[in-house]
């Protein structure tokens, strides 16, 4: 080894220009170097051949080369050199940037090797140790919409090769900055750890996966599957979760929706597995499958110390054209859980996530101080109560942003209000001992009974709201109420008075979108000097106008 090292040192200056030589040869495209230089010292008994500030042009025009390195040193065979073969046998790159472009013509920048020749076989590849150290990746398909950028800051793989065929264990850290398909988001700032077991054929240009281990953010995955690309490129790729939780099957979801779900902690045992099988150079994309659910699980909404246990559920998510949304399908069956000790069961689905529609059926019983705790309602400082809810909802949610259209909102169902407390901004006095039954049909709500008092005044409702779901979710859309009104008490001083009650100011403003009539009967009534008993009669609201009819009082 001394006298094959001694020629390596006398002729390193030869070996290199041969080495380039003979590399250029294979290559298709364009290399910058800064420096060359030869070393025994890291991987004796192995030849090192090092460049420094290498750029790699990619085999297309691109704003990025397809990369650049401040090291990348392969490793040779001494005594191969020395009978004038360069056999390339590791590679190590350092502080790199990798840049992996499909254009929108299809054409790829990382075609830079020529077809080997009959009878070159001064020249070879045969990789069987690969270390990568603070290299930056990014692979962007222009044509598909489909961008993946990530960082490595160690990444090791040892190959054993026979024939066309590579073994490949992988072992590597990533920080995923996020992966893009077709808009949505996905593993945004997320940490990944895998090992990696690879069979790649050269020859019939596939890449076979092994059951490998994946760890997501210290939730363990298992992957397989395979990726041709001779062609057309294909995919087959299946992940199951080991052990895994909410926040394990949240990570995997659109950034958009992952968000929302991010404020929610569980604990109990979760399922999820997914498939993603077909052509990647489809128009659409390959179709996703994803299957997932819940047992005996708790989810806390740390915010407000609020808790739904024995929670259970099975979840189904499909995409038949990954690339088209509307193609989108996601399911929620046999949902049930214990809010706050009240029992709830639920079925949800929600179809073309381009243009929503949502099914939902709900029946359970619920305290009103942990439900809106648990949605987090603005504007509400507390609450208290019960609240029995039955309802039905089927429709497009762009329907309701059209009065004509919430005709085709099919809502059915009821709310049965339990001595019900309020304490909002939204009011100058909490309400309290709200009780009563609403039915809710299409578009109108019919009260039965509803009962409860505004500070010092009471009330009691029968009739129906009118027009009552195109007024909450559309601008100038009035609001009806037909109903019988009855109390034993209405104290205008407080109704009529502003917030600021030191002032002895009143406040009466009638809004242009309420329609109002009502028949009442009120056994007292007061405001400042004047009293009231036994008034009964009409009242009616309309275009910000007040009218009554028949009006008797002592």
């Amino acid at each position: 080894m001394s006298i094959g090292s001694i020629y390596i040192y006398l002729n390193q200056d030869k070996i290199i220009q041969q080495f380039v030589s003979e590399a250029n040869k294979h290559l298709n495209t364009k290399v910058e170097v800064g420096n060359i230089s030869v070393s025994f010292i890291e991987t004796f008994p192995k030849l090192t051949i090092q460049f420094d500030d290498i750029n790699i042009k990619g085999s297309i025009k691109t704003e990025q080369d397809l990369l650049q390195a401040d090291n990348l040193s392969v490793t040779l065979d001494p005594f191969q050199i020395i009978e004038g073969n360069y056999v390339v046998e590791g590679v190590w790159i350092k502080n790199a940037t990798c840049s992996i472009i499909i254009n929108k013509d299809g054409e790829v920048n990382y075609n830079i090797l020529k077809k080997a020749e009959n009878g070159s076989a001064s020249f070879k590849v045969e990789l069987s140790y690969v270390q990568l150290v603070d290299v930056n990746f990014s692979y962007l398909n222009e044509e598909s919409l489909n961008e993946i950028v990530l960082k490595t800051n160690e990444t090791k793989a040892s190959l054993i090769t026979e024939n066309s065929l590579y073994n490949i264990n992988a072992l590597g850290n990533f920080q995923i900055d996020y992966i893009k398909v077709n808009n949505n988001i996905y593993l945004k700032e997320k940490l990944v750890q895998a090992n990696s077991k690879l069979v790649y054929d050269d020859a019939k240009k596939s890449l076979e996966i092994s059951p490998s281990d994946l760890i997501i953010e210290n939730s363990e995955f298992q992957t397989y599957g395979n990726y041709q690309f001779k062609e057309d490129r294909n995919i087959k790729l299946f992940i199951e979760a080991k052990e895994t939780d909410i926040q394990a099957i949240t990570n995997l979801l659109p950034d958009n929706i992952a968000s929302k779900l991010a404020r929610y902690n569980s604990d109990g045992s979760a399922y999820f597995d997914l498939s993603l099988s077909g052509s990647l150079d489809s128009k659409y994309g390959p179709e996703l499958v994803i299957h997932f659910g819940l047992n005996d699980s708790r989810i806390d909404y740390a915010e407000k110390n609020v808790s739904v246990t024995n929670t259970s559920l099975e979840g189904f998510y499909s995409q038949s054209k990954l690339y088209d949304n509307t193609t989108a399908l996601l399911e929620l069956k046999n949902v049930v859980g214990n809010l706050e000790g009240q029992k709830f069961e639920s079925n949800l689905t929600l179809k073309n996530f381009e243009d929503l529609h949502l099914s939902l059926d709900f029946d359970g019983s619920m305290t009103t101080s942990a439900l809106f705790d648990f949605l987090k309602v603005k504007g509400l400082s507390s609450s208290e109560g019960e609240l029995d809810v039955v309802i039905q909802f089927d429709g497009r949610i762009n329907d309701l942003k059209s009065k004509e259209l919430t005709n085709k909102v099919k809502t059915s169902g009821q709310l049965e209000l339990k001595n019900i407390t309020l304490d909002s901004g939204l009011f100058k006095l909490p309400v309290y001992g709200l009780s009563g039954l609403l039915f809710v049909n299409q578009k109108d709500i019919a009260i039965n009974d509803l009962s409860g008092s505004y500070g010092n005044s009471d009330f009691n409702l029968n009739g129906y709201f009118r027009n009552i779901l195109a007024y909450l979710l559309l601008p100038n859309e009035p609001l009806g109420i037909e109903a019988s009104f009855e109390s034993k008490n209405l104290n205008l001083n407080e109704l009529l008075s502003t917030k600021d009650k030191t002032s002895g100011n009143y406040t009466f403003k009638l809004s242009p979108k309420l329609r109002l009539s009502l028949n009442c009967t009120i056994d007292r009534m007061n405001f400042r000097r004047f009293r009231a008993n036994d008034l009964k009669g009409s009242v009616q609201i309309k275009n910000q106008r007040l009218s009554s009819e028949s009006i008797v009082l002592n």
